[in-house]
């Protein structure tokens, strides 16, 4: 579930509730996504997108496959969905900053690594985790390229210092620091400090 609100400056904000609490799947959560992109990008007013989620780990919000890549992942979320998802984040004529809270693994890291911005919380944890085993993993693996040439294994995990070193995240918030954060990303937006 994709919940939206639109700012008083064009920018909107879609918060991804808990996809697990309510035993929805993974398929559903990145089709919903994928027409909340669609539709903000075609009414064309958007000046900043920020995806943020509910709960404190990403990864419970969008679902248990999400986790690690297995192969219940492989049947559950399609190539040509996710990569739909991964292509709009990627185009999105507008900025796109992710919030990052918890885990960030699999298909949750492929999801940051198509955003112009990522605030990850201090303690968060990332990981490929997986990736690599599946079916379909050479159609996803240009969006890992700079985690790959960091050195970074599928089975590795590394926190949010790291992968703002590697160039993952943009941002390293602590504890109530997101807004302040956010707010930083948006000013620095604003001057056109970041492409």
């Amino acid at each position: 579930m994709i919940e939206r609100v639109d700012g008083p400056f064009d920018e909107v904000m879609l918060t991804i509730k808990s996809c697990s609490g309510a035993g929805l799947s993974m398929r559903f959560l990145l089709r919903e996504l994928s027409i909340e992109l669609r539709a903000i990008a075609e009414e064309g007013r958007c000046t900043l997108l920020v995806i943020s989620h509910e709960g404190d780990d990403f990864n419970h919000a969008l679902g248990s496959s999400a986790w690690y890549c297995h192969a219940g992942a492989a049947q559950e979320v399609r190539p040509a969905l996710l990569m739909d998802v991964l292509l709009r984040l990627e185009s999105f004529p507008a900025p796109v900053i992710l919030c990052v809270e918890g885990g960030c693994f699999g298909i949750a890291l492929l999801m940051a690594s198509s955003c112009d911005m990522v605030l990850a919380e201090r303690d968060s944890l990332f990981s490929l985790s997986g990736i690599d085993q599946l079916p379909w993993a050479r159609q996803i693996t240009g969006y890992m390229q700079s985690v790959i040439a960091a050195g970074v294994r599928s089975q590795d995990l590394f926190g949010a210092v790291r992968a703002r070193r590697i160039g993952l995240a943009t941002q390293v918030f602590q504890d109530e620091g997101k807004l302040t954060a956010l707010m930083r990303c948006k000013a620095s937006l604003l001057a056109g400090l970041y492409p």
